[in-house]
């Protein structure tokens, strides 16, 4: 795509004043200048002429090559019809002007050593090919052609305008400069293309962005359509503007921020991206964010940005359809774990879900956002995360469906909805509705997941969001304490809790229900006690129902306890003796350890120093069945080891048991924690309420000599993301 935007006049008047500057005023004839000797542009003795010229010095209508091995210095403002620069050779422009009719061919060295200036062409021809070294400083470049460099093409502190296509296949460096270009960019896979120290890059056409890309400040300011690709090679862009009508076209993952800074700013046009070809503003600092100018752009339909500790507002997600700009903003209320960032997709139309979720779904909006954390820590293994925030959405008109804007499903009564999937049914949060600017803020914790705006009404049913439910136990003989919490309830006429049986429930524990005390968006602690003991070696599960006013119930759970333990998070797997299984390629002396509650009575593992090994401990006995659910169990380790010896590599399993070949059949989950022992390895695994277990701890590559202590200091299995 080649965009002239710069005028032909402008162009004209440049190199009229350029030929003025030089005395040119026309000369006898055309003629072929070629260098002789070394020395200045205007000395007769520097070159050898064929044809007829009026003076003996190259005019605007002469053709120039710079051959052998001289070098040609510009003391005074020049020109000539086309430009060659052989081999070897060099032409110093130093702070004049240099005027080329035509084109320009360096295979040489063309330098300045001043403020110079160099127009190559005349009304959109003229091109500037580099097979040598261009280094210009300080100078202003008009190129009315293309340009296209195979070696070393270097310009610092220069503004270059490049009215046609731009290409690269080597090294293209612009220091501290300004490089427009009306045209196409293209960086091959073997190209280097560099706006180092403040370079600046304006362009209105297209760039591929092959090889390695870096600029500090990348302009797409454009009139037509543009598009950004070139694979998944390295860029690096630490400032970015769009400002293009007709809209930028992303068709690579692009990621704008550096150590030098990370800008974003968004003054008109759409950042056209997809899920995989996506928009990214990056945390520069620790301390700081990517810093969001939004004027009348925004990104259709998916954008992403890094979110920092330190921080808790400021997170604008500038996202929108063809339809219009509908963004969303994150504050949190609450500290979290230094992370990484947040995706936000916005969809035109219905939540998928909403014909399962709402009474009609006329009060829904005709809009929804899908969230996704990405790889924000703070929350367990696997846990998509989940952190306290303000959640602002915001939607068109259009977006609202005729039904819910009669009384009394008035615009203010929308609430911020969540999608929870799985029960189908919509989490509501506390919203405060901006009928003017048409934005909703709620307070949900922001999590993975679809979210939109529903009518929340006095007879919505909605399902209570249940945030712990646990069983506890003094032991054998005594009764078990339920307790469970909620975030808020709304509709919720009460609860009922039953014995686990498998994957189902099985007897009615409480005699009548256990009366709601939450609201909508305030929950409520609530305690039961099961006067059933406990019996020596029992394992319990409980399940915990809510019910509506509509008669719907949930059920949530299981909860676990177990006679030989003090609560339900440590009693599973108490006491359980570790036995060594197998080993590889030689055999250490252990002392077996134990997992035990009772500092006295922790066993050791005292490897004999012999070759590398490969050692397992393992449950002496498979665990029983326990009741149907995810689990997390922990292990708390110690590793006394002599200086300078390293700790082996740990990892704790869970898998399912064969009785009759005491052999693992099923890995659920591995933790390596590399060759510093921690102090803690947990595995999550999955009960399916019939088979048997086995959980293992193992020792991988012990090496020669080492010597150190190993200790198993407490476990505990707990039930995972219960509800």
């Amino acid at each position: 795509m080649k965009s002239r935007t710069q005028t032909s006049l402008q162009k004209k008047k440049l190199i009229a004043a350029a030929l003025l500057l030089a005395g040119i005023t026309g000369s006898a004839g055309a003629a072929t200048f070629t260098s002789s000797a070394t020395g200045d542009w205007d000395q007769l003795t520097t070159w050898t002429v064929v044809g007829v010229d009026g003076d003996g010095v190259p005019d605007a209508d002469d053709d120039v090559t710079i051959n052998g091995t001289f070098t040609v210095t510009i003391d005074a403002p020049a020109a000539c019809a086309s430009l060659t620069v052989a081999a070897v050779n060099a032409l110093n422009i130093n702070d004049q002007t240099l005027t080329v009719e035509n084109d320009v061919i360096n295979n040489g060295t063309m330098s300045s050593g001043g403020a110079g200036t160099l127009v190559v062409g005349n009304d959109g021809t003229g091109n500037l090919t580099n097979g040598g070294s261009f280094s210009l400083s300080g100078c202003t470049i008009t190129v009315n052609g293309d340009v296209s460099n195979t070696l070393s093409f270097s310009i610092s502190g220069s503004t270059m305008a490049v009215d046609g296509d731009l290409s690269n296949s080597s090294f293209l460096i612009f220091t501290a400069g300004t490089v427009t270009v009306d045209g196409d960019v293209t960086n091959t896979s073997g190209g280097t293309f560099t706006g180092d120290s403040g370079g600046t890059l304006n362009l209105l056409g297209d760039i591929s962005m092959g090889g390695l890309v870096t600029i500090f400040n990348f302009n797409c300011v454009g009139t037509a359509l543009q598009t950004i690709s070139g694979g998944s090679t390295s860029v690096v862009i630490t400032n970015m503007t769009v400002d293009n009508t007709s809209n930028v076209d992303l068709n690579r993952p692009l990621v704008v921020g550096s150590f030098g800074g990370a800008t974003l700013t968004l003054t008109n046009g759409q950042v056209l991206t997809t899920d995989t070809d996506l928009l990214i503003l990056r945390t520069p600092q620790d301390a700081t964010v990517g810093t969001l100018t939004r004027t009348n752009g925004y990104v259709n339909p998916v954008f992403a940005r890094d979110v920092n500790a330190t921080l808790l507002s400021g997170y604008l997600f500038p996202v929108g359809t063809g339809l219009g700009y509908t963004p969303a903003s994150v504050t949190f209320t609450d500290a979290f774990d230094a992370g990484s960032g947040i995706r936000v997709h916005v969809h035109d139309g219905d939540q998928p879900n909403v014909a399962l979720n709402a009474p009609d779904p006329d009060l829904a909006l005709d809009r929804y956002w899908n969230l996704v954390t990405l790889n924000i820590p703070g929350s367990p293994a696997g846990s998509p995360g989940s952190y306290a925030a303000d959640l602002s959405l915001t939607y068109l008109d259009g977006d609202i469906d005729a039904l819910s804007l009669t009384p009394p499903q008035a615009e203010a009564n929308f609430r911020v909805a969540r999608d929870k999937v799985a029960p189908l049914k919509y989490q509501t949060y506390a919203t405060t509705v901006n009928t003017g600017t048409n934005t909703a803020t709620g307070q949900p914790y922001v999590q993975n997941g679809d979210y939109t705006l529903v009518q929340q009404l006095p007879s919505d049913p909605l399902a209570v969001d249940l945030t712990s439910f646990t069983a506890a136990s003094q032991g054998a003989g005594e009764h078990v304490s339920l307790s469970w919490t909620t975030a808020g309830e709304f509709n919720n006429a009460g609860f009922n809790i039953y014995y686990a049986d498998g994957n189902n429930k099985g007897a009615k524990v409480n005699a009548s229900i256990i009366p709601a005390q939450g609201s909508e968006f305030s929950g409520h602690t609530y305690e039961f006690e099961d006067h059933n003991v406990l019996v020596a070696g029992e394992v319990r599960g409980y399940y915990l129902e809510d019910v509506d006013a509509a008669s719907v119930a949930t059920l949530h759970g299981p909860a676990v306890v177990a006679a030989d333990g003090n609560s339900a998070s440590e009693a599973v797997l108490d006491n359980l003796t570790l036995v060594n299984w197998e080993s590889g390629a030689a055999t250490p002396t252990f002392v077996a350890p134990t997992f035990s509650n009772d500092a006295s009575g922790l066993g050791e593992a005292i490897p004999n120093g012999a070759d590398s090994v490969f050692g397992f401990w393992q449950t002496r006995l498979p665990l029983a069945p326990l009741p149907a659910g995810t689990y997390k169990l922990t292990v708390h380790l110690e590793w006394n080891k002599t200086t300078g010896v390293q700790a082996p590599d740990v990892r704790l399993r869970v898998f399912e048991a064969d009785n009759a070949k005491n052999s693992m059949t099923h890995t659920v989950d591995r933790t390596s924690a590399g060759k510093q022992l921690p102090e803690e390895v947990s595995a999550v695994w999955t009960s399916d309420g019939t088979s048997e277990w086995r959980v293992a701890v193992d020792l991988l590559g012990f090496a020669s000599p080492q010597a150190g202590s190993f200790k198993v200091v407490h476990v505990m299995n707990e039930p995972y993301n219960v509800p």
